[in-house]
């Protein structure tokens, strides 16, 4: 070869060089597909070929992927290996498409939108769309797809939005858009939407289980659900809207959740229809149902996890219904639930089912503005509600025994109508109140509170279709308030008339004022006559009230069984002599010039002394557990022994002189609160260090122990004390803290005998001698010794 052909060869290959490394570099075009700069489409129009089967597009750079128009299109594992798609991938009017596992996997760039729109996808295998992320939405839309395996969304991360319109889906498996085995759902999607014409054939349990997402709305949603299709999410808020869900028990989770639930997790449901809601099921914070029909609701086997927040912090556990109907709430809807609070307002309710409430524990149900049909049997057998408010609601008819078996702080029934009480629908209950008022209770059937405790029972400005001793019988409330109410009265029941429509004493825990029978008030009988009874007492009854007066000296009367409150009063002398197995709940004594209390029932609540010079003889309360002990100007003394393995929560005295009070007229006692108010007292320790809280106001005090007691929560006001009262005084020198608050001595020593008499040392006359002979034996004893 000449030598100018050779250098004219070498230059001509140097030429194409840089053309032939260009194309081995540059990634080929896939077939039946049309490549540009900046965007590739991939389509059969105008293609013999039925199947498309994508070649790896290798380590292309574009703006765009369309694939469109096809009867069957493949996307194999690393179908997009390589691949930097900026902007939008785009899978349109695919009949039949197949999405292989990981087919997105090492997606160098991922767009930030991906389509999915009018395609038959027959089925969506676990990591599907694993390698998507960081997208800012994906559509899939128009479409069928007649099934979602678990897992086929696993690994889609950083996602802001997740749109689901308009797409009919066979089956959705369990953890469909959940967790992966080793760890890492879905993380961190903001938003997953399921709306618009989106219609499920069968959804299973736990779809998002584990998956971090900020939000999930079901909007125009129809299909059959599994009971535990929300149970194991971590989503903040769950919205179903304008939805129609039909819910399947799949009975007993396969899994318990171990994972706390975050503060302010919600679901609403908002102008949809469930057929069966168990609120049981789903851990969420917070539940608000509103203008919807809810079908049953009904028990659910998902176990409430505990809040992630701390107690101080955490916000109230609560379910919130407005606007709805609800066919019944089913037996157990809400056992062992621990929901703080179950609203229910403006709803109707067909039925409150046998044992809806059932070993539930609720901070409160409030009953808002509703209508129910029926509240059944034992729906509240063996719950525990510390607040059941009923309120602006009517009830059609109330169960037999509907409160039974239940224990509640307060029931509260506010501005309702009742149209029919059925016998025992509040017997057998604990109850601390039990409020009705501005309330209208059509027809109520006799023994309505048998074999209930109830502390205080309130009714004001009532309608009860029942005569009085009717609706009480077998009932006897510690506290009783009656007042402005109407009633069936029983025309000839003249002694419970009387009590009804005559006002009471203000002093009486049982309080009746301006009531009404409903029948015409000239035609009641409401007259009641006295009775001499052995001992001496005169007395009148009113149901259970026994009113009693002595005009000389006497003894209690032997009262009935079902006597629970005694007065007694203006008589010279009284002894109070009562076994302790009486059912006595209240004892009123007043204007007696000599009493003296012997023995009290154990059952005893309340024991009032107005006006009387009283004493307390050893023993005289023993074993009994008192509300209230109080007394009003009167003289009161204790022997020693006198409370005896007693508690009392509330003493009061109000001018009182405090006579006697051993420092063991207490034994083995207790006191709540003890008040103290423009009284005297020769000594106070012995009640100071029972007491719990006390109270001491224009006190005057002869002794200053009452400024250095152990006592609790001491309190004092405007007392006088008096440090110079006995010469026992020096063997305990007032304390620099007591000593502020002392009189001058002269004046101490003048004071204690105006205020206390000649005889206010001789209660400590006797200890004191032995403690002089003590100290002058102790020289002796001490020259003795040392010898």
């Amino acid at each position: 070869m000449s030598p100018s052909l050779n250098v004219l060869l070498r230059m001509l290959l140097l030429a194409f060089i840089p053309s032939i490394i260009h194309c081995l570099l540059t990634p080929s075009c896939p077939s039946q597909c049309i490549c540009e700069s900046d965007q590739v489409v991939c389509s059969c129009e105008n293609s013999v070929h039925p199947v498309l089967q994508l070649d790896a597009f290798g380590s292309l750079v574009i703006d765009s992927l369309t694939i469109h128009s096809c009867p069957q299109v493949i996307l194999a594992n690393g179908t997009f290996t390589g691949t930097s798609v900026r902007n939008r991938l785009s899978i349109q009017g695919i009949a039949n498409l197949t999405i292989h596992p990981f087919a997105f996997r090492h997606l160098q760039q991922a767009p930030k939108i991906f389509v999915l729109d009018n395609c038959g996808i027959n089925s969506l295998h676990a990591n599907a769309f694993s390698g998507l992320a960081q997208l800012d939405h994906i559509w899939i839309k128009n479409s069928h797809i007649s099934s979602i395996h678990s897992l086929a969304f696993a690994h889609l991360s950083n996602v802001r939005y997740l749109y689901i319109h308009r797409v009919t889906m066979g089956t959705l498996h369990a953890k469909a858009f959940g967790e992966q085995v080793a760890g890492g759902g879905m993380y961190r999607v903001q938003h997953i939407f399921l709306r618009g014409a989106v219609k499920v054939d069968i959804a299973h349990s736990f779809l998002f289980a584990d998956s971090s997402i900020e939000d999930i709305v079901f909007e125009d949603v129809e299909g059959k659900f599994s009971n535990l299709f929300l149970s194991d999410h971590e989503a903040i808020n769950v919205v179903i809207r304008e939805s129609r869900l039909s819910i399947s028990s799949k009975g007993k989770p396969v899994k318990q959740r171990h994972k706390c639930v975050n503060s302010g997790m919600q679901l609403v449901v908002i102008n949809s229809t469930i057929d069966n809601f168990e609120p049981n099921s789903y851990d969420f914070e917070r539940i608000d149902v509103r203008y919807s029909s809810l079908g049953r609701v009904r028990a659910g086997y998902g176990a409430h996890s505990p809040s992630c927040t701390a107690p101080a912090n955490r916000h109230l556990r609560r379910i919130s219904i407005d606007h709805s109907l609800i066919e019944s709430i089913s037996e157990k809807a809400f056992a062992g639930v621990g929901w703080d609070r179950v609203e229910i307002n403006r709803t109707r309710i067909n039925e409150i089912q046998q044992g809806a409430f059932g070993n539930s524990k609720l901070s409160s149900l409030l009953i808002n503005k509703c209508t129910v049909a029926l509240i059944g049997e034992r729906a509240f057998n063996q719950s525990i509600i510390t607040l059941v408010h009923i309120n602006d609601s009517q009830i059609g008819t109330m169960a037999r025994n509907a409160f039974s078996g239940g224990r509640f702080d307060s029931i509260e029934v506010h501005s309702t109508s009742i149209q029919e009480v059925l016998r025992d629908s509040f017997s057998n209950l604990t109850a601390h109140r039990l409020i009705i008022d501005r309330s209208r209770l059509e027809i109520v059937a006799g023994d309505t509170f048998r074999d209930s405790t109830i502390s205080h029972l309130s009714l004001d400005s009532s309608t009860m279709g029942v005569d009085g001793r009717s609706l009480f019988s077998s009932f006897s409330p510690l506290r009783l308030s009656i007042t402005r109410s109407s009633f069936e009265c029983n025309l000839t029941d003249c002694e419970f008339n009387n009590l009804l429509l005559t006002p009471s004493r203000e002093e009486l825990e049982w309080h009746f004022s301006s009531n009404t029978c409903s029948a015409p008030m000239a035609s009641v009988c409401k007259g009641s006559s006295a009775s001499a009874y052995p001992g001496g007492a005169l007395c009148k009854r009113k149901w259970r009230i026994l009113e009693c007066t002595c005009e000389d000296s006497a003894s209690t009367p032997a009262l009935e069984p079902d006597q629970g409150v005694l007065l007694m009063g203006d008589c010279a002398n009284l002894e109070v002599s009562l076994p302790r197995n009486y059912s006595l709940s209240s004892l009123y004594l007043f204007r007696i010039h000599r009493l003296n209390l012997v023995s009290l029932p154990t059952s005893l609540d309340t024991l009032h002394i107005y006006h009387s010079t009283a004493r307390l003889r050893t023993a005289a309360l023993s074993s009994a557990s008192l509300h209230s002990f109080y007394s009003a100007d009167s003289s009161l003394s204790l022997d020693a022994g006198s409370i005896h393995s007693s508690s009392i929560s509330f003493l009061s005295l109000d001018r009182v002189r405090l006579v006697s009070l051993p420092r063991d007229a207490l034994i083995a006692s207790s006191i709540g609160n003890l008040s103290i108010r423009d009284s005297r007292a020769r000594r106070l320790s012995p009640l100071l260090l029972s007491a719990r809280d006390t109270l001491v106001s224009g006190t005057v005090l002869a002794e200053h122990e009452a400024l250095t007691s152990n006592g609790g929560g001491l309190q004092l006001a405007n007392n006088t004390l008096l440090c110079g009262c006995c010469s026992t005084n020096w063997l305990q020198p007032a304390t620099a803290a007591a000593a502020q608050h002392c009189l001058p001595l002269a004046d101490s020593v003048r004071m204690c005998y105006n205020y206390f008499g000649s005889d206010v040392c001789q209660e400590e006359a006797a200890p004191a001698a032995a403690e002089s002979r003590h100290l002058l034996l102790l020289p002796i004893l001490i020259s003795l010794f040392l010898l």
